[in-house]
Formats: C-alpha cells, sequence, structure tokens
C-alpha cells in the first residue's frame, strides 16, 4: 500500500485525467489542470480496497485523529 501506488490505480482507471494545457473548468469556475471522477472506481473493488487501506495507513501516523468526513461532491 503506497500513495505510488494509489496514483497509478488512478490513472490506470482513467479516474485521473491531466490537461495541463487545457485546464477543466470546476462547477465553482475555478480552473485545475486535474480531474478526479471517483465513479470510475465503481467498477474496481480491489482498487477502492487499495485506497481505503491506503487512507487508514496515512491516517494512522496522527495520534489525534477524532473523525473523517466528507461530502458525495
Amino acid at each position: 500500500m503506497s500513495k505510488i501506488a494509489v496514483a497509478k490505480a488512478l490513472l490506470t482507471t482513467q479516474a485521473v485525467k491531466l490537461q495541463p494545457n487545457d485546464p477543466f473548468i470546476r462547477s465553482s469556475g475555478m480552473e485545475s489542470p486535474i480531474y478526479c471522477d471517483n465513479r470510475m472506481l465503481l467498477s474496481h473493488p480491489e482498487i477502492r480496497t487499495l485506497i481505503v487501506d491506503t487512507y487508514i495507513t496515512m491516517i494512522s501516523a496522527f495520534s489525534n485523529v477524532e473523525g473523517i468526513a466528507g461530502v458525495a461532491t
């Protein structure tokens, strides 16, 4: 489990797209050279597990974490 393995998995599944010369326009209007479509991971449970395990490992390094929250969009 490593950040590099997660990055490779995201690129392999085409969940992450890079367009430095033609940035994506986010709903906020901001431009970004990176777009991550996590919906692409729905058909890759092994990659979702890799990502979760990597997050757990990274977060475990912090002793004062009480909770983690996220939003759907």
